[in-house]
């Protein structure tokens, strides 16, 4: 006996019909869960933003990119959305990059705001505007079309792996959070930033303020809970106030809304200088963002920041990984001597080398 499946026209129409159905199900579910969850379009893709105005800001910059598209795996695509007055000097670096970079990252060029310009900040002095400085407030508005992003200051070098940077900080999310960042440095009398002799009336996160140079920023919750009226407020209420500006701004705001920021409980990925100078010193398995706050990059006393900064400065991407970069840096490394221990960066001599290096070696 022999079955003859036989479609007629009409049948076969509204058999393609729901087959189309489903698929346009499947992708509105899909959307949805974007829309309201902000989960990643592209697993591949990784969302970066920095803001680089003036020569020395883009200078600095370029080290940071270099670092960055090091340290993006293969199969991964880095974009990086840069808000600059200097697209000339990226459009010509990205173009010198060899080719196994350049598959690796997509480079997007943004003018400076707008309304990022027209702020302006009082204090007893003077009024003063600072183009640039406030960019990364208006990301959730400026860059609409994607739903994360990682912000990075232009002093920073980035050590291991940046897709496990990346995923950690937004896996950490629960839904209420808008964004992962630092505590500004250890809690002890040797970190005294943010406190209440210099800040009077305005208030900060607690207990010692948030550090602003490396967020994760859930950008659709930003525009869902409206994030860019709640720092607005801020900014009205305190202006007089800040020394700091966006940073200021983004302790303001966030102590008003502490439970949208998740706060980083180690100082593997975000390493700056505070955590070396306190009492309550911090101890790095594995260092994945060096960061040069204060100009540390450039005391050539302050090991590592300034050894660390100088290796990959003189290091070229066309060249090997293993003889340029890494050997170079352990015999840097290694010629720091007591002396050193005490001038400006305190205990940062102590910084365990292999936290510093470990990533390099995975490269090779």
């Amino acid at each position: 006996m022999h079955l003859n499946l036989i479609f007629k026209p009409a049948s076969l129409g509204l058999f393609c019909l729901g087959i189309i159905t489903v698929v346009f199900l499947l992708i509105q579910t899909r959307n949805f869960l974007v829309t309201i969850f902000g989960l990643p379009q592209n697993e591949t893709e990784l969302h970066f933003a920095l803001v680089a105005c003036g020569r020395n800001y883009t200078a600095s910059s370029l080290n940071t990119l270099k670092s960055a598209v090091l340290f993006t795996p293969d199969g991964d695509v880095l974009k990086f959305h840069v808000f600059t007055d200097r697209r000339e000097t990226f459009e010509e670096w990205r173009e010198q990059l060899p080719v196994k970079y350049r598959r690796k990252i997509r480079l997007y060029l943004y003018n400076i705001s707008e309304e990022e310009k027209s702020l302006s900040f009082t204090n007893e002095k003077e009024m003063r505007s600072l183009p640039c400085a406030m960019q990364r407030l208006f990301y959730s508005e400026s860059l609409r079309h994607i739903n994360h992003v990682i912000h990075v200051d232009t002093d920073m070098i980035f050590l291991h792996d940046i897709r496990a940077l990346h995923d950690e900080g937004f896996a950490a999310m629960n839904k209420s959070h808008v964004t992962t960042m630092s505590q500004n440095g250890p809690r002890d009398r040797l970190n005294p930033w943010y406190n209440k002799k210099r800040y009077i009336r305005m208030p900060f996160y607690p207990p010692v303020g948030l550090q602003s140079g490396l967020m994760w920023m859930n950008l659709t919750r930003m525009r869902m809970t409206r994030f860019q009226q709640l720092w607005t407020e801020a900014f009205v209420q305190y202006n007089t106030e800040f020394y700091l500006h966006d940073q200021d701004i983004l302790n303001a705001a966030f102590a008003a809304k502490p439970e949208m920021v998740k706060m980083l409980t180690t100082c593997d990925w975000h390493y700056w200088l505070a955590y070396c100078l306190s009492e309550a010193y911090c101890t790095p398995r594995k260092v994945y963002v060096l960061h040069g706050i204060n100009s540390s990059f450039h005391w050539k006393s302050c090991y590592p920041f300034s050894t660390v900064w100088d290796a990959f400065e003189k290091f070229s991407l066309d060249q090997d990984i293993g003889s340029h970069l890494l050997e170079p840096l352990l015999k840097a490394l290694g010629n720091q001597t007591k002396e050193d221990q005490n001038k400006n960066c305190g205990k940062c001599i102590n910084t365990p080398t292999e936290a510093l290096v470990g990533g390099l070696r995975t490269l090779i």
